[in-house]
């Protein structure tokens, strides 16, 4: 058990580490090269504003459609958080439209609308792929995020001759969602509430709560700098702290799986 717990962290932080590494040290340079650095720290501060609202509503059901899989399993159940799924995206998507009338106010129609589908497709993907650690199949998880990472690279190049950086998180994860909803069953959950539907929701609020706070602690700062100082000062912020965040996020995936094991567990 235990050499198969450290072989999933290995796998885990491989499949965190493979597209974080393309898109933060290879292609978000190369896309600093070909933009203004205003409109470069404007990027940055916009998806830092995607990744604080999908990961606050994504990780948050994910976590717990992992937590209470058993005891829906055990009374035969199916339902609730396909519901609280569409629920989260409408929210999601209303605090899209309004975060993007102040921080995308230079960015035209379709822009916006890219980045609403952009946000709404990572919530997604971050929820949906609970089944895998559900199965603790983490060779998926790995496979996902290579798919992810071609994403990117497809979407780089599409950016080279379009000019539009949305397209890179688009196509990565397009890719992403496509690989999901082929190796899951989770679209075909039933679209139903369950007696438990009640309980489920009040404990994924909470959740909620303590999630929201995390996320503003991880993208706050780029939020805050960019309507005082610009987008310039976004820029170097981001290259001056980057090598330090990224180290400090290797600790996700060995929590993410030692959660998913402990949720298997019976008793502690």
């Amino acid at each position: 058990m235990k050499t198969k717990i450290l072989f999933d962290v290995i796998l885990n932080m491989a499949a965190t580490a493979i597209p974080m590494f393309a898109l933060q040290f290879i292609i978000l340079p190369q896309v600093a090269l070909k933009i203004s650095a205003d409109l470069y720290g404007q990027l940055l501060t916009i998806m830092a504003f995607i990744y604080m609202s999908t990961s606050s509503f994504g990780s948050v059901l994910n976590n717990s459609k992992l937590i209470h899989y058993k005891r829906y399993e055990e009374l035969k159940i199916q339902g609730d958080f396909n519901i609280i799924l569409v629920i989260f995206q409408v929210l999601n998507a209303v605090i899209m439209v309004l975060g993007l009338l102040y921080y995308g106010k230079s960015l035209n129609v379709l822009t916006h609308m890219s980045l609403v589908l952009i946000s709404s497709v990572l919530l997604f993907n971050t929820y949906a792929s609970v089944e895998f650690r559900i199965d603790l199949n983490f060779k998926n998880i790995l496979m996902s995020s290579i798919m992810l990472f071609f994403g990117y690279l497809i979407g780089y190049i599409m950016f080279l001759f379009t000019g539009y950086w949305s397209l890179i998180y688009l196509c990565g994860f397009g890719f992403n969602i496509f690989y999901i909803i082929k190796k899951t069953n989770i679209l075909h959950e039933k679209f139903s509430k369950t007696p438990l539907f009640r309980i489920t929701l009040k404990e994924i609020v909470l959740l909620l709560g303590s999630g929201i706070l995390v996320s503003l602690a991880a993208y706050a700062d780029k939020l805050i700098i960019f309507p005082l100082l610009g987008g310039t000062a976004v820029s170097i912020y981001y290259a001056a702290t980057i090598l330090g965040k990224t180290i400090a996020l290797a600790i996700g995936p060995i929590t993410s799986v030692l959660l998913s094991y402990l949720a298997h567990m019976k008793k502690f």
